[in-house]
């Protein structure tokens, strides 16, 4: 059989074979930060919200509003909220 009649074989460009593999990364790691943006939502749809019983406090700087927001802040509450605030960090 004579040689020189057959075609070599038609080899990709190295540019060509690093394409596949750079496209198959990037589409993992958009899957990857979109499930962890789902599960990062859904963690903090689970929390409960914040106790908003409290009256919002006086932007002023004057000693009667100062006094007035101290006799307004439930003191008696602290200690329950450091608890709550520990076990959501223990989580």
């Amino acid at each position: 059989m004579d040689q020189s009649n057959q075609i070599p074989p038609v080899m990709p460009s190295a540019k060509q074979k690093s394409v596949g593999p750079v496209v198959g990364i990037i589409i993992i790691v958009i899957v990857l930060v979109i499930g962890a943006l789902y599960f990062w939502g859904a963690q903090l749809n689970r929390q409960s919200p914040e106790d908003t019983s409290t009256p919002p406090l006086s932007s002023s700087d004057s000693i009667e509003n100062i006094n007035a927001d101290l006799t307004a802040t439930a003191i008696q509450s602290i200690d329950r909220d450091v608890d709550l605030m520990g076990a959501e960090l223990t989580q």
